[in-house]
């Protein structure tokens, strides 16, 4: 462990400075706020008995020397001596040192009223060693000292009564004045005994919410980096795929329909849109692409759960898909996304031997409603019913310390809870575990500006022949490839690399340009503040935004008027589409 900080070195006074080094193996516990603090009360109890104890020994042993008491001469020797024992071992942990300073002081009060009686000071020994279990050794510790000290001192009044104690001797009034003093000392170490474990469970509660928040924030700020990481991915990967899709595209026009390569490009077409699909996937994870809630299909957001998940799990465990078909509803993609992936990471973590992950989209009609049932099944542990009970409480959670924040199922019951929806469980210890989660059915699927992934290569895009368009990117792969594209749907285009070339050239002929295709990330200008220079000086042509995480653009507000946002990487006929859309809307 490291050594605690209590205070910066450069902030203590100089005989801090000396003497801290001489305590550091005490302060080495950091485990949580308590253990800091405790470590901190043996090393100042020990460093001032062994400093402050030396004038009150001297004393003693001239007394011992006088009057020939040997046995409490070394009796305080070996006292003081164990002292700078626990304070100079580095192999004595700090409950052993609490522990031993507890006894020490109730065997002393012990002695000493047994054989001197209480102008000894022997309740003080007695009250030192309540107030050192409380401190530093906890509840039960501090509740077997005070048991102990009340057996002492009533152990004292039996010997007051039954004559055995020798300093009552011819005292007949003593035991009368000896209970009067357990009644008072009792009340008073019960009093201060409770009273610390109130503080200390405070306490516990108080460091228990900090390293709770702490926990929070980590996780917040490791979702904040991994929706950074996901933007990146998203941008970087799909500049990648655009020259892929756009190149399977315009070769696979130019060979002749009986050619065989047209099928194996198809093949290339179809796994870059599935790779565009993962990385969207992750996008979604990461980030949370949507906010606004339309008509989504629970049916492709579960098959694309599943097929992320295959991605992470362990080859030991098998998924299974099944749907009756499209399942709409109305829901924002993410929150759709995020039920799917929490159940799915859910059932995944009940199968450590392996099993099997069964997600199936169904329609149900409950009573004349209609509704989307999607169902997450796995043949694991199972869940046993005081689980059972907790499963939505926040940050319950039966993984491992840091594989779990116990927050998947509450997020998942507060998002089907807003979609009007709710989730049911159904589980048996040994045999799996069952999810189910209805969501009201949205009759009519409303209409998406989301372009479809095509599966095949169609051949009747929109017809764009003489538009004239500039377009806008750095990077050469996609500049070259959409110069292409632009080519094969008629348009006259030309290219230049960043915001501040499209400027010059625009300025240099403002009406030479019917329609600007941007890229949305560029180094210096981005492609939306070269939209508002443009607004700003007047020109007002058709815009259309390319992005790799559209919601990167919308998080600095509502483009400019007459904007159309394409997602990349982009088809065809997703290009043609979003040209089109552009010019009408002019």
């Amino acid at each position: 462990m490291r050594v605690a900080d209590p205070a910066p070195t450069s902030d203590l006074p100089n005989w801090a400075r000396r003497v801290r080094p001489l305590i550091a193996h005490i302060l080495r516990e950091e485990d949580d706020l308590l253990a800091r603090w405790r470590a901190r009360l043996i090393a100042a109890f020990l460093l001032a008995c062994a400093t402050l104890g030396l004038a009150p020994y001297i004393a003693l042993v001239f007394l011992a020397l006088e009057a020939k008491l040997w046995g409490l001469l070394v009796l305080d020797t070996t006292i003081l001596a164990s002292i700078y024992v626990l304070l100079l071992s580095r192999r004595v942990t700090n409950t052993a040192r609490a522990v031993a300073l507890t006894l020490s002081c109730f065997s002393i009060g012990t002695l000493a009223l047994v054989s001197r009686g209480p102008v000894s000071a022997s309740l003080g020994w007695l009250f030192m060693s309540v107030f050192l279990a409380s401190f530093l050794l906890g509840r039960r510790s501090a509740t077997v000292t005070v048991a102990g000290t009340l057996l002492v001192l009533m152990g004292v009044a039996v010997g007051i009564a039954t004559h055995r104690v020798s300093w009552a001797f011819a005292q007949p009034d003593l035991l009368r004045a000896w209970i009067l003093t357990i009644l008072n000392f009792a009340f008073l170490i019960v009093v201060f005994a409770a009273t610390n474990v109130v503080i200390f469970g405070l306490l516990e509660r108080e460091d228990a919410a900090r390293a709770l928040a702490e926990s929070r924030l980590a996780e917040a700020r490791r979702h904040e980096a991994l929706g950074t990481l996901a933007g990146g991915i998203a941008h970087d990967f799909n500049n990648l795929l655009v020259p892929v899709l756009v190149n399977v595209t315009t070769v696979h026009d130019a060979l002749p329909a009986e050619s065989p390569s047209r099928a194996a490009l198809l093949d290339a077409q179809r796994s870059a849109e599935q790779a565009r699909d993962l990385v969207g996937r992750i996008l979604a994870f990461g980030r949370g692409m949507d906010t606004e809630r339309t008509a989504q299909d629970l049916a492709t957001i579960a098959d694309g759960a599943v097929a992320l998940a295959r991605y992470s799990a362990p080859d030991s465990v098998r998924f299974q898909f099944e749907t009756v078909g499209p399942a709409i509803v109305r829901a924002a993609a993410a929150e759709l996304h995020q039920i799917c992936q929490n159940l799915i990471s859910n059932a995944v973590h009940a199968l450590p031997q392996g099993g099997t992950v069964r997600v199936a989209v169904s329609a149900l009609d409950d009573e004349g409603t209609p509704w989307h049932v999607l169902t997450v099944t796995d043949n694991g542990v199972g869940i046993d019913e005081r689980t059972r009970e907790r499963l939505f409480d926040p940050y319950f959670s039966t993984r491992p310390v840091g594989s779990g924040t116990g927050l998947g199922l509450p997020i998942v019951q507060g998002v089907v809870t807003s979609l009007g929806g709710r989730i049911d469980v159904t589980s048996v210890v040994g045999r799996g575990s069952t999810f189910a989660v209805r969501l009201p059915a949205q009759l009519r699927a409303e209409p998406s500006d989301a372009p479809a992934s095509s599966g095949a290569i169609a051949n009747d895009a929109t017809s764009l022949d003489g538009l004239r368009v500039l377009l806008v990117d750095d990077d050469d792969a996609v500049r070259r490839a959409t110069l292409r594209l632009l080519g094969v749907l008629g348009c006259a285009a030309e290219a230049v690399a960043s915001a501040a070339d499209a400027l010059a050239l625009v300025r240099r002929t403002p009406d030479g340009w019917d329609l600007l295709l941007t890229d949305f990330r560029m180094p210096g200008q981005s492609g939306l503040d070269l939209i508002h220079t443009l607004r700003a000086e007047g020109v007002t042509m058709p815009v259309v935004l390319a992005s790799g995480h559209l919601g990167d653009v919308t998080e600095h507000g509502e483009p400019p008027t007459a904007t159309v946002l394409l997602a990349k990487p982009f088809t065809r006929e997703a290009l043609a589409s979003a040209l089109a859309s552009a010019r009408a809307s002019v």
